[in-house]
């Protein structure tokens, strides 16, 4: 499968196949002006350091990263941001995945305003898409679902191939890989360990973060929170929209 995401230097769509050694949060065209942004800039520091021997700053650079690292995400910016896509999103309960809003995803929007009304009174709630329309995604559940992703994952013409993945986000007990949307709805238990998310479906969001009340009683994995392992494409946001 190819994978897309969008370029740090021109905010183009970068595609790249599986396998390739992409840093999705910092990727740019060999053509293109490298990221700027303070977290790549404190890394990039951080590594000419230890390659100098300099460990006093080394690691003065390392608590700077750990602190972007571990601070809050800013739930409503995000908000703002999936709104600006054209991606249509509503409130969870915090840690949860339930709905905030009585109607759940009927209420799904990217109306600016009632969005900044929804996160300033609750700022700390998490974030869903309604799949189905700007994309559907492929919920792969741990190792069942990347099993079934391996042996997939061939492009020898017989009739495993998969859709091209416009972005990848990891979960707390798996990754979901964002594709184009199909028009077609929810299917649980697609295959073990996958499920698919079409019209009538809802995905968490990045920065998003669970508690163990979210996985009522079973196993909580390791990590609790959603994160972009890719970036999304430009093909998966408004056109209006670069990045």
């Amino acid at each position: 499968m190819l994978n897309h995401t969008t370029c740090a230097g021109c905010n183009g769509t970068l595609t790249y196949a599986e396998g390739d050694p992409v840093n999705p949060g910092y990727a740019s065209h060999p053509q293109c002006p490298q990221p700027g942004d303070q977290v790549s800039l404190l890394r990039q520091e951080m590594i000419e350091a230890i390659y100098r021997g300099d460990d006093d700053l080394a690691d003065q650079l390392c608590g700077a990263l750990d602190t972007y690292d571990t601070r809050p995400p800013d739930m409503s910016a995000s908000a703002q941001l999936y709104a600006a896509w054209g991606w249509p999103i509503f409130p969870l309960k915090p840690g949860l995945k339930v709905p905030m809003v009585q109607r759940g995803l009927n209420a799904a929007t990217t109306d600016t305003d009632m969005i900044e009304d929804w996160w300033w009174r609750w700022p700390h709630a998490g974030i869903a898409v309604a799949t189905g329309w700007m994309f559907d995604v492929i919920d792969i559940d741990g190792a069942h679902g990347y099993r079934w992703l391996a042996h997939n994952d061939r492009q020898d013409g017989a009739g495993n191939v998969l859709p091209d993945v416009h972005a990848r986000a990891a979960t707390p007990r798996g990754m979901h890989l964002y594709v184009k949307p199909s028009g077609s709805g929810n299917l649980a238990g697609f295959a073990d360990g996958v499920d698919y998310r079409g019209r009538g479906g809802y995905v968490v969001l990045p920065p998003t973060r669970l508690t163990e009340a979210a996985y009522e009683g079973k196993h909580t994995p390791v990590s609790t929170h959603y994160s972009w392992a890719t970036y999304p494409s430009p093909s998966i946001k408004r056109k209006a929209v670069t990045a």
